[in-house]
């Protein structure tokens, strides 16, 4: 069990929805069918409960695919159309990342309250960022997953000694997090962008 369960119910909650059809504007987005959407975040959960160690020079290295791996490979899978045809997206995984590795050094790796000790608005601000320069759901989210990746590769090598542990639960968590916020940002930029137009949104008005 992560030791942060936000980003398990987080999910667990999205499955939910997902299975009964209540967030028909995700799968829609992210331009995937509902089912495909629905087994990735299902294996994603799952994931979450798995912790590899792994012994690397006198370094014990703890590996939480949920946090690391997996953000990686949704990362690029839904980025592989957006990071060639959209320039600024590229530039939203560096901004992401850069905001990450910020809230690291600030306020630490490890710390006991995720929304009281400022991790909560370094993610914010990551997610807002990352929205505003793609202006696309998928594009915004493939910036938060590979994003977060590099901060989870990057961070824990930037000045902090000791084991490492790569996906600990405080950086599922904010992978999550960051994911939710993205998608309500990207919702509502969509919702606002149409009716500036004149039309429906997107994503047929539907969360």
């Amino acid at each position: 069990m992560p030791r942060y369960p936000l980003g398990s119910v987080i999910l667990l909650v999205t499955l939910i929805f997902l299975l009964f059809g209540m967030v028909r504007g995700l799968p829609a987005g992210l331009r995937l069918r509902p089912r495909t959407v629905f087994w990735a975040l299902a294996a994603w959960w799952l994931l979450s409960y798995l912790e590899i160690p792994v012994r690397w020079a006198e370094t014990t290295l703890i590996i939480n695919p949920a946090g690391t791996v997996v953000p990686l490979v949704f990362g690029l899978w839904l980025g592989a159309g957006p990071l060639t045809a959209n320039r600024w997206v590229g530039l939203a995984v560096g901004m992401f990342a850069v905001v990450g590795i910020l809230g690291q050094q600030t306020l630490g790796l490890e710390p006991d309250h995720y929304f009281w000790d400022g991790h909560w608005w370094f993610t914010l601000l990551g997610a807002v960022g990352a929205v505003a320069l793609t202006g696309e759901l998928r594009g915004a989210m493939a910036a938060v997953l590979l994003g977060s990746a590099l901060v989870e590769g990057l961070g824990p090598f930037l000045g902090f000694p000791g084991p490492l542990a790569l996906g600990k639960g405080l950086a599922f968590d904010r992978v999550v997090v960051a994911a939710l916020l993205v998608f309500i940002l990207g919702y509502l930029w969509d919702v606002v962008r149409m009716s500036e137009r004149g039309g429906g949104t997107d994503q047929t008005g539907e969360l």
